[in-house]
């Protein structure tokens, strides 16, 4: 799990405050207007996490049906998990990566430390110096971690 959403209801989750850590003036004078409001919302500012966020993040937000969404958000039974994460019928015993930023202020880090003891195989990392966008932020740990986590995989399913 990557950035899990663990709690649904936007009121209910237990969030560190937005922060940015790594400053960029210098790119940040560069932009336009849109590119530099977009930027403001990473952790790290970089022309890499801006790169993700206008060629994945913004177009995928775009093409989606947004009244759809707004249903499904509107509503968090309807947003969440389709099973208790909380509440398992029995741990799950495989190998599991569960991956949070420590400055994360849309689902938080915390949330998902309450649901670890479900995964007893569980490798739990909050990462310092990342939020929603871990995986750029801190893209040689995430990959290094995924690896682990992967090489965990194939060794639990055997040859």
């Amino acid at each position: 799990m990557t950035v899990p959403l663990i709690v649904p209801d936007d009121a209910r989750r237990d969030l560190p405050p937005p922060v940015t850590l790594v400053e960029d003036p210098a790119l940040l004078s560069e932009l336009q207007p849109q590119e530099a409001e977009l930027l403001e919302l990473a952790v790290v500012q970089s022309r890499r996490c801006l790169q993700t966020m206008v060629t994945d993040i913004v177009p995928a937000i775009e093409a989606g049906d947004g009244e759809f969404l707004a249903k499904i958000r509107s509503d968090p039974t309807r947003y969440g998990f389709s099973f208790d994460v909380d509440a398992l019928p029995q741990p799950f015993a495989g190998p599991t990566a569960i991956i949070a930023g420590r400055q994360d202020s849309a689902v938080g880090y915390r949330d998902a430390w309450r649901i670890v003891e479900e995964y007893p195989r569980a490798t739990f990392v909050i990462l310092d110096r990342s939020g929603h966008m871990l995986t750029v932020e801190q893209e040689g740990l995430f990959r290094a971690l995924v690896n682990e986590w992967l090489d965990r995989v194939e060794e639990y399913a055997g040859p």
